[in-house]
């Protein structure tokens, strides 16, 4: 059994004390109760009894352990069932419909991971997580979540607090600062273990097409403004770039999870930006972006980058240009000096203590199912 300070440490650590998280993970609570409601009544008990599991895989992970089995929520009717009472507690305002409901979806997660020593490798941001963290520590044996680095995080990032207190949990990082930022918050280092990324293996030689790709950011998620001054700076920057370079070509990806933005979208057509859904990052000399991952990603390709440092922005974001060749942008009237120091560049570089990067980092992530 689950007490009801577990439970609540369980919620509330997924919403990151950002108000607006806990609004948005609460609205999806609630669809996803209602909507499965009806379907959870006749669903069967069910026990798993693989060893390896994965849970919001990246497609590198899945093939390095194309023998797991992935943990499907959509597909998996039983989990879906312990996600559902996990859900209803989390959005209930009753503490003893929360307490019950949550031991409820708990005891339904022990049911189904039935067998010892298991591994959970998990990828991105999940409800379940405590819970499962919690259910490898009850097993007093050898299983192990490990929580594997799914984008590039600020210095200063602060785990989840169930990585700090559960000897089942272990912390996968790309980054030697970013684990040492860990320790200085009282993460024990046996605990961390830092690996290549794997978002790519090499950094490739700089591109020559005269295409800007803009990065579309999911911030307006959990900050309304952020498009206002998000748009202001793209339209300063292209701009002058109609102005004053080769560059003649214009194109912005959308975030698959951004908040649709009609007064963004005709900022961008004004300015004869194509709004695009898929792109290949190698079709692209110069990269535009503020938060996203993929402007390391762009990077690595051999995309010159250029991070518009956001001053409204609630969130604190760190600045690319202090370990990378990504050039910083805090005020339009840097633009000419920052253009030109990314079109001077020979080859775009990564300090290996803030992202490792390596060819063969399959090899390493198979080593963790030999721990």
């Amino acid at each position: 059994m689950i007490d009801e300070n577990f439970i609540a440490k369980a919620y509330s650590t997924m919403e990151r004390g950002i108000p607006d998280f806990r609004k948005r993970k609460r609205q999806i609570a609630r669809r996803f109760v209602l909507k499965n409601f009806l379907n959870i009544i006749f669903v069967k008990p069910e026990k798993n009894y693989n060893s390896v599991f994965l849970l919001h895989p990246k497609l590198e992970v899945q093939k390095i352990f194309a023998d797991a089995f992935k943990l499907d929520i959509n597909s998996l009717p039983f989990l879906n069932k312990a996600l559902f009472y996990i859900q209803l507690g989390y959005i209930s305002p009753n503490t003893r419909i929360r307490v019950w409901a949550a031991n409820k979806g708990f005891n339904y997660l022990q049911y189904y991971f039935n067998s010892s020593n298991i591994t959970i490798i998990n990828c991105g941001p999940s409800i379940l997580s405590p819970f499962l963290v919690r259910l490898c520590e009850n097993k007093k044996d050898s299983s192990t979540y490990y929580i594997i680095q799914h984008g590039l995080y600020q210095m200063d990032y602060k785990p989840y607090e169930f990585e700090f207190n559960n000897i089942a949990c272990k912390s996968v990082v790309w980054s030697e600062l970013l684990a040492q930022n860990y320790i200085s918050q009282g993460m024990d280092a046996q605990k961390i273990q830092v690996l290549p990324t794997h978002l790519f293996r090499t950094i490739n030689e700089l591109n020559k097409s005269k295409k800007v790709l803009i990065i579309g950011e999911s911030i307006n998620k959990i900050n309304k403004n952020f498009d206002i001054e998000y748009q202001q700076k793209i339209k300063q920057v292209v701009q002058y770039l109609k102005q004053n370079s080769d560059y003649n070509e214009f194109y912005f990806k959308k975030h698959p999870r951004a908040l649709p933005s009609l007064q963004l979208e005709m900022a961008l057509a004004d300015n004869s930006i194509k709004i695009l859904n898929k792109i290949n990052l190698s079709d692209y000399s110069l990269l535009i972006g503020a938060v996203s991952t993929l402007m390391i990603e762009g990077l690595a390709v051999g995309c010159r980058v250029i991070q518009l440092s956001m001053e409204k922005f609630q969130i604190n974001v760190g600045d690319y240009s202090l370990y990378t060749s990504i050039e910083n942008l805090r005020d339009i009237k840097e633009i000419k000096e920052k253009i030109d120091r990314i079109n001077n560049l020979k080859k775009n570089y990564i300090n290996p203590e803030f992202l490792r990067v390596e060819d063969n980092f399959e090899d390493y992530y198979k080593k963790l199912l030999e721990q």
